[in-house]
């Protein structure tokens, strides 16, 4: 890494006119070039919004005893759903809260979990989820948010690639069948070709009989 960078098709004598090394040249030109690259793609794709959801959906975690466990990150995010949560509900979620946290911390089926999708399962075990009805929802929207944006991400990954240049003309509906197809195609795979045929020939007579 010391010694002097020689850019491919350049004689040496070039290199040595520049007095660059090849660390000098691979940390500054391209590490950090990699570096900033990264940075502008995480930007782009966690802005505040989502940096702000992220940060409060953590308030929900069970590990460590609950350590996490913020209730004004929680009102806080219950107040990007207004769809779902109403004034009067955001007055029941903040009064269930501190009972909430309360009765986690003291209760020994709770103790060691390590995620929500755990969390969920065991309010729901333990009858929780009826006394705690507004937490339980919001915790039921944190599970499904991950879920969608996925999801979404990949419909649109997908179309790119179903969406080709002779298929531009398409209809929605014939679009929406062959994203499924394609997104489901590990399921379909499943199915027998001769099924297939058989279903769509059943569906109507394709041909007059004269």
């Amino acid at each position: 890494m010391d010694d002097a960078y020689v850019p491919y098709g350049k004689s040496a004598r070039y290199a040595h006119a520049r007095n660059q090394k090849n660390d000098d040249h691979f940390r500054r030109e391209v590490y950090i070039g990699v570096i900033d690259q990264i940075s502008q793609e995480l930007d782009n794709r966690f802005d505040e919004i989502n940096m702000e959801l992220l940060s409060c959906m953590s308030a929900f975690s069970p590990s460590k005893s609950f350590a996490s466990f913020d209730a004004q990150k929680l009102r806080r995010l219950a107040g990007f759903y207004p769809n779902d949560f109403s004034n009067n509900n955001l007055v029941q979620l903040e009064l269930q809260l501190d009972n909430y946290i309360d009765d986690m911390k003291r209760t020994e089926c709770f103790q060691g979990l390590d995620n929500i999708v755990d969390l969920s399962v065991k309010l729901v075990d333990t009858n929780r989820h009826k006394v705690y009805d507004m937490v339980y929802s919001l915790l039921k929207l944190v599970l499904l948010l991950p879920v969608a944006t996925a999801s979404v991400e990949m419909v649109f990954s997908t179309l790119v690639i179903v969406k080709t240049k002779s298929r531009n003309k398409l209809g929605d509906i014939v679009l929406d069948d062959c994203l499924q197809t394609f997104i489901e195609r590990d399921i379909f795979f499943q199915v027998d070709e001769d099924d297939i045929i058989e279903t769509f020939m059943s569906m109507r007579k394709r041909r007059i009989n004269k």
